[in-house]
């Protein structure tokens, strides 16, 4: 049979499109939904089916092809004919259904044959936890609601396990069964905001962040310690908090080359790739005495070494040596720790992330907009990208810089209470 099919309706999801059957029959229009969605593109009108563009079309043909042969198989079963309501009320396809279950080991396989093992990792942990929850019972798609997201809530809490990352994967893994037809976007409770994802999966306000108050990292920094690695991280605890709240990971990976290149730059910027968003983020510690005095020393000391920082020795790349890498990040947050001690501060608090967290709270108290602190800690978002796209990437950079350098000198000019 020919020309069953249109895309005439659009999906709620955005860009995509609903499959509708749209035929006559006999001196009737018969129009129904079959409740598939596709990305419009992936739509091919010549021989009504869904292109290879699209990762489910298999799926999606055959049951196209099972409503031709529903189709025909009513009008040959009843020749002497029916009326618009008879045929309609035969047309009812039993789907092929796509338990929430099945789709995760799905996507957990999909990103193993291509070779993604860490979101394979992510999706398995986040599977493990949920059907945990669960007991073993599979469920529809149509059953996720705010009752069972929050009941889901309610058991990490209990078992005092951080539901963050489980429903970040869970919501996106709940966008891909929207994306693919599996589910109907119209139900999904965080495109519908039913339940809030604040606390889990969007960035948390800076007064509820357990931060470090600016006053011990600046009694910290001005210390004097009894051990050479205990002096190494406070160095790094400085440059952290200084230059910006620079990821942890980006002041590890400075290079010899870098401190170089950035003496040979007129603004005095030295611009690196975050490895999170692979932007490009400036940083400058040519203006701010201190961290040009611990930046140049540790040239002086390893200008003929692969990394700026003798804690990277035996790292030849951090995303591949991970494990090494986690080893030595435990290793310095440890020493952090037992620094924070010696000083009767809290040592719960301490880590290298947190000084992430104190720099943010400083900023925000001195009146550091949301968008420069936001570009200046590397994160994306709607809003920094709406503003910045206006601008030229490098001049936004070093508009950015100009504001975390001032911010920087505040810093340094503050006082040990």
């Amino acid at each position: 049979m020919e020309g069953v099919f249109t895309i005439k309706r659009k999906s709620s999801y955005p860009g995509h499109v609903i499959i509708d059957l749209d035929f006559y029959y006999k001196k009737y229009r018969i129009r129904k939904s079959t409740s598939l969605t596709i990305p419009k593109e992936c739509w091919n009108k010549d021989d009504q089916r869904v292109n290879r563009k699209f990762i489910d079309y298999k799926r999606i043909n055959r049951l196209l092809e099972d409503w031709e042969n529903l189709i025909d198989k009513i009008i040959k079963e009843h020749p002497q004919g029916l009326t618009r309501e008879q045929f309609i009320n035969f047309l009812d396809l039993d789907f092929e259904k796509m338990s929430v279950f099945k789709f995760i080991r799905q996507q957990t396989a999909e990103f193993e044959s291509l070779g993604k093992s860490a979101q394979r990792g992510f999706y398995n942990s986040m599977f493990l936890n949920f059907q945990g929850f669960r007991k073993g019972k599979d469920l529809e798609f149509g059953d996720i609601s705010v009752l069972l997201l929050e009941n889901w809530r309610k058991y990490n809490n209990k078992r005092k396990v951080s539901g963050k990352a489980y429903e970040g994967r869970f919501k996106h893994m709940l966008s891909e069964a929207d994306r693919l037809g599996y589910s109907d976007p119209r139900n999904n409770p965080y495109k519908l905001k039913l339940i809030s994802s604040n606390k889990f999966h969007k960035k948390q306000k800076l007064e509820d962040k357990e931060a470090i108050p600016s006053e011990q990292i600046l009694i910290l920094c001005n210390s004097e310690f009894p051990f050479p690695n205990m002096n190494e991280v406070r160095d790094y605890v400085y440059l952290i908090y200084v230059l910006g709240g620079i990821e942890p990971i980006d002041i590890f990976t400075l290079t010899p080359q870098d401190v170089e290149n950035t003496r040979k730059d007129t603004d005095q910027l030295h611009f690196y790739k975050r490895r999170k968003t692979s932007r490009n983020l400036p940083i400058s510690w040519e203006n701010i005495p201190r961290a040009k005095q611990i930046i140049n020393t540790w040239y002086e000391k390893r200008k003929e070494h692969q990394w700026l920082f003798p804690k990277m020795d035996g790292i030849k790349n951090p995303t591949e040596d991970k494990k090494l890498w986690d080893s030595k990040r435990r290793s310095i947050n440890k020493t952090l720790k037992n620094m924070a001690k010696r000083l009767d501060f809290d040592p719960n608090i301490w880590n290298l992330k947190s000084i992430k967290h104190a720099f943010a709270k400083e900023a925000e108290s001195q009146g550091v907009s949301e968008v420069q602190m936001t570009f200046a800690l590397g994160h994306n978002s709607d809003a920094v990208k709406g503003f910045y796209l206006k601008r030229k990437s490098r001049k936004a950079a070093v508009q950015a810089g100009a504001v975390m350098q001032e911010m920087a000198k505040t810093i340094e000019e503050k006082k040990e209470p």
